[in-house]
């Protein structure tokens, strides 16, 4: 026993000597290849990252990680991948955005093909999947985030990548935010900057009643103006 002890403090010596970081395990679950769609993202668009996922010993991919496994599913065969997104000038991670990643497979879309008289769109899986993160800033400024990954192996732990960060710029012009429920009369819905939503007319068919929908949705617009000053 003391032999193997002082083999192992050798190797730590030997390692440090040389510059070289043991790792307890060569396939730790670890998340790499990290990398983000833009430097700068408008308000309220999309970002994503997209990332690879190695030394994991998730057996279903598609699987969030449950410790409790559920009798039929085998959840401990899962994996759980977040992105957490800390707002501009916030310091605290309990504060973050939390937002779950998945599994992305790229595919090719064919609109050409034909079955009897009608068009058939096709869809075939191309290249390999990876994983990817989805996120609409809401705030101006620098965000930055980070991804953790939990499965079998280093439970209740988690494996956190290093923080990376990009910035949300003014929105596009005409791109007015999220739909919320209004601050000033909790019957309306509203967009991020104030402007009023309705809904109304939306995938609705012409034949009159569009028309009509149209007509009742400026009526709305104008009253809540009329009522709120916005």
């Amino acid at each position: 026993m003391q032999t193997l002890k002082n083999g192992t403090l050798l190797l730590f010596w030997l390692f440090s000597l040389l510059g070289i970081e043991p790792s307890s395990s060569a396939s730790a679950l670890s998340i790499i290849n990290i990398s983000q769609s833009t430097k700068t993202a408008p308000l309220y668009e999309k970002f994503e990252i997209k990332f690879d996922i190695s030394g994991t010993v998730a057996e279903n991919l598609q699987w969030p990680y449950d410790a409790n496994n559920i009798p039929g599913l085998n959840t401990k065969s899962g994996i759980t991948v977040d992105g957490l997104f800390l707002p501009p000038g916030e310091a605290d991670w309990g504060r973050a955005h939390v937002v779950p990643a998945f599994l992305y497979q790229p595919t090719l879309i064919d609109r050409s093909v034909t079955a009897e008289d009608a068009n058939n769109e096709w869809i075939y899986p191309k290249g390999d999947a990876y994983w990817l993160l989805r996120f609409a800033p809401g705030k101006k400024g620098t965000w930055h985030y980070k991804i953790r990954a939990q499965d079998d192996s280093n439970y209740p732990s988690w494996y956190e990548s290093a923080i990376k960060s990009f910035t949300a710029k003014n929105p596009n012009e005409g791109v007015h935010g999220f739909v919320q429920v209004s601050p000033h009369d909790n019957r309306y819905f509203e967009f991020s900057d104030g402007t009023p939503f309705t809904g109304t007319g939306i995938n609705a068919a012409d034949g009159g009643i569009y028309h009509a929908e149209k007509i009742a949705e400026k009526e709305i617009c104008a009253r809540i103006v009329d009522v709120f000053g916005i």
